[in-house]
């Protein structure tokens, strides 16, 4: 854990409140949890592209150029996934107190010269995110229409004028992105929204918080794997879903939780 974290946590603690648990998610593991999905997507839209470019005809060297640039953008994403998405993890903690749970994340530092830094202590408020259901189909419910309606216009398509290499493609796409909102559980409902988040600056460094109070959580789901790692949900039908993915050292995670969370957890394996 780089110094900067636990002294953030430290000083995040309200008067009175203890830290039992504190821990980083494992990097590595972050990596491996987004290339299942990613595999069977990226697969997908390959094969719809192949279906494209034999539908394509006389046309194919029109069609080409914009499948080509296509493909190489959605690659390049992936890239920038698999850097980013580690590196953020490495900048975030999770903590357990005697009365929530909640996530810090280092999101930028203001400058990199830490020899004019002096203890992390006191923060100040630059955005507060309240995330409510109404804000959260704001947001993305026009996505969630322009990605039905794709849909429903592919598969017109398909009964059309058939073809196994479009059919092939569009359903290893679809299942992608379900597989990705299985894995980290965001379903497109209100009730699986993020939390709210607030974001300060703590000296030269910008923080974000989610938190949830153990007295809030309506549910939870721990979906265990190997190396005493899980990923862990807390679920709120007021705050959404606080989401601890890829947890290390999780057995004492959960022994908090069953001293201070009473109702039993639900567990996947």
């Amino acid at each position: 854990m780089i110094p900067e974290l636990k002294e953030l946590v430290e000083n995040e603690l309200a008067s009175g409140e203890k830290l039992l648990w504190c821990g980083q998610p494992d990097a590595d593991r972050f990596i491996a949890s987004i290339v299942p999905a990613s595999i069977v997507w990226l697969s997908g839209l390959f094969l719809f592209c192949v279906g494209v470019m034999g539908q394509a005809g006389d046309r194919q060297s029109s069609v080409l150029p914009g499948l080509i640039g296509l493909l190489v953008l959605v690659a390049l994403i992936g890239v920038l996934e698999i850097i980013f998405v580690p590196l953020r993890a490495r900048q975030t903690v999770y903590a357990l107190t005697d009365q929530r749970a909640f996530i810090l994340t280092i999101r930028s530092r203001f400058t990199h010269d830490e020899t004019g830094r002096g203890h992390l202590y006191g923060k100040n408020l630059v955005s507060e995110q309240k995330n409510t259901p109404g804000q959260f189909y704001f947001s993305n419910l026009p996505a969630q229409l322009i990605f039905a309606f794709l849909a429903l216009d592919v598969a017109i398509s398909i009964a059309r004028r058939f073809d196994v290499f479009v059919a092939l493609g569009f359903v290893f796409v679809v299942a992608g992105w379900m597989l990705h909102w299985y894995q980290d559980l965001r379903l497109p409902l209100a009730k699986f929204r993020d939390t709210p988040k607030m974001t300060y600056s703590v000296a030269d460094l910008l923080i974000s918080i989610e938190d949830m109070p153990y007295a809030d959580i309506s549910s939870t789901s721990i979906r265990k794997s190997k190396g005493d790692r899980a990923d862990i949900f807390l679920m709120s039908s007021k705050r959404g879903v606080l989401r601890m993915k890829c947890t290390t050292d999780t057995t004492k995670a959960l022994a908090v939780f069953d001293q201070h969370y009473p109702p039993k957890l639900k567990t996947e394996s």
